[in-house]
């Protein structure tokens, strides 16, 4: 698991990686460009994102 994004005021995200290399996001609450460059850029290999609960 990676932690992308710590100490960020809007949220963390987090992301859990396959021996497949298949990426599954959990509470996407940062910035975008923080998580693509948390999972390398490896779009294609986002499966599922979970999203638990939201900032308001």
């Amino acid at each position: 698991m990676r932690v992308i994004s710590t100490g960020s005021t809007k949220g963390n995200c987090y992301a859990l990686q396959s021996s497949a290399d298949e990426i599954v996001l959990l509470d996407c609450g940062c910035n975008y460009k923080k998580i693509l460059r948390g999972i390398d850029y490896q779009i294609s290999n986002v499966s599922g994102v979970l999203l638990s609960h939201e900032h308001g």
